[in-house]
């Protein structure tokens, strides 16, 4: 009977350790996994990525470390979004609703994947695509980004930045890849590699002093 009930509170005292919410999550084997995986396209890497873990936190942090560690930004053609994207064999690839079909986004996807090159909409796309494979809910945001962004004044600002929030633990985590794997100088000549694990889950405080989403109902949605 004493056993039993040493069985009995040894169990409480599991289950009650499980039951205390996690401060801060260890990515430190995923991301050495991540770093050095390979694929032939976005499906078969994020299969590969995903394999391992069971939960979607995971599974979206291999995604994240691994494109800001393998695709470089591609300073050379920054400026021409058609000529990168020039090579897919998509139709409607000019039309303004490409924009947002997630086909057209597979296709430049695999095109990043291939060139290990990118520039924040293919990042971003690659990023989705990634999690669409998983059925893991992604968005891709446009807006403007920059060192300092003034919220009041969203007028005076043009879209130039795309980034991503997924939905994990019934919340929206904000994402942005592209300025997790590097950073490029004021003229956008030169490139420096450089992991930043901020930009994963990045506390909205600190996001949207840099970021301005061109849809303002982000600033206001349930994030982290």
């Amino acid at each position: 009977m004493q056993q039993l009930f040493i069985l009995l509170v040894q169990l409480v005292f599991i289950f009650s350790a499980y039951a205390q919410p996690v401060v801060k999550t260890d990515y430190a084997f995923t991301d050495n996994f991540a770093k050095g995986a390979s694929g032939k396209n976005a499906k078969d890497l994020s299969w590969y990525l995903a394999g391992p873990f069971v939960n979607n936190e995971q599974k979206v942090r291999a995604f994240f470390t691994w494109i800001a560690s393998n695709i470089e930004y591609d300073v050379e053609n920054y400026r021409n979004l058609d000529h990168i994207y020039q090579s897919i064999e998509y139709p409607n690839k000019f039309v303004e609703a490409a924009k947002n079909d997630s086909l057209y986004s597979h296709l430049i996807a695999d095109l990043v994947i291939k060139r290990k090159k990118g520039i924040c909409d293919g990042y971003a796309r690659l990023f989705k695509t990634m999690c669409d494979y998983e059925r893991i809910p992604c968005v891709l945001i446009t807006g403007y980004a920059d060192w300092q962004v003034e919220l009041n004044s969203s007028s005076k600002y043009t879209e130039n930045h795309a980034w991503n929030a997924v939905y994990i633990n019934k919340k929206w985590k904000l994402i942005d890849v592209t300025w997790a794997s590097g950073y490029c100088d004021e003229t956008v000549t030169t490139y420096t590699k450089l992991f930043e694990p901020a930009y994963f889950f990045a506390d909205p405080s600190f996001f949207y002093k840099h970021h301005l989403p061109t849809n303002l109902s982000w600033l206001s949605k349930q994030l982290i």
